[in-house]
């Protein structure tokens, strides 16, 4: 007999609602789920969240400190707007070796920044401004934009920063953990399909009341 039963069934449908949550949002976006592993996300989210928010906030600061990628964060502190758009431009410079203003205006939209052609255009001359880029007339009659020796090495220098920044390093690490537990987690359900073995383990108690095994439990009264 159960002694509290109210509880437990309180319990199980707050279990069953966050991770049938978890699973939309998951296969929303074209990610496998898996219960071990968003249990996992779950039991350690405090954690997670504060390393991934601890690296955003390390990432996207565009002034390091002293002349660490001065000219750089002028570009890119104009604005909110200019701090997107510029990491796209350089992003396609990263790819490309010139960059046009229907190119990045196509990748704004498709990083879902909005963004006037104008606005795009303005924030291209503030970089040639500030000798980040350089312009040139293309061959079809627009302009075409490349990236300076002084965008380079800056690039180089907060690169160098950002990648060996403790937060960014203990955020980095979190996300390789994730990754092997993912991979691992699937090793185990292709083995247990395709090769079953006693050493299989058997569904978990967690396992089994996301798959419905303990729905006849009822809260008093229902």
């Amino acid at each position: 007999m159960i002694k509290e039963p109210n509880l437990l069934a309180k319990k199980l449908a707050l279990l069953k609602h966050r991770y049938t949550r978890r699973r939309k949002v998951l296969e929303a976006n074209d990610r496998d789920y898996n219960e071990v592993l968003s249990h996992a996300i779950f039991a350690f989210r405090r954690p997670l969240c504060r390393a991934m928010t601890r690296a955003v906030l390390k990432l996207t600061n565009h002034n390091m400190g002293g002349a660490v990628g001065e000219t750089l964060w002028k570009w890119r502190s104009v604005s909110v707007t200019s701090g997107l758009v510029s990491r796209v431009v350089i992003d396609l410079l990263l790819e490309h070796p010139v960059v046009t203003v229907s190119q990045v205006e196509t990748q704004c939209h498709l990083e879902v920044i909005k963004v006037k052609r104008t606005t795009v255009t303005k924030i291209l001359n503030q970089g040639v401004e500030l000798e980040i880029l350089t312009v040139n007339k293309s061959l079809l009659g627009g302009n075409e934009y490349s990236m300076t020796d002084v965008a380079r090495e800056e690039l180089i220098d907060r690169m160098t920063l950002k990648y060996t920044d403790p937060d960014v390093v203990r955020f980095a690490r979190k996300v390789v953990m994730i990754d092997e537990m993912r991979a691992s987690s699937a090793e185990v359900d292709s083995q247990k399909t395709r090769n079953p073995n006693p050493m299989d383990a058997d569904e978990s108690l967690f396992e089994l009341a996301l798959n419905g095994a303990f729905d006849e439990v009822k809260e008093e009264g229902q």
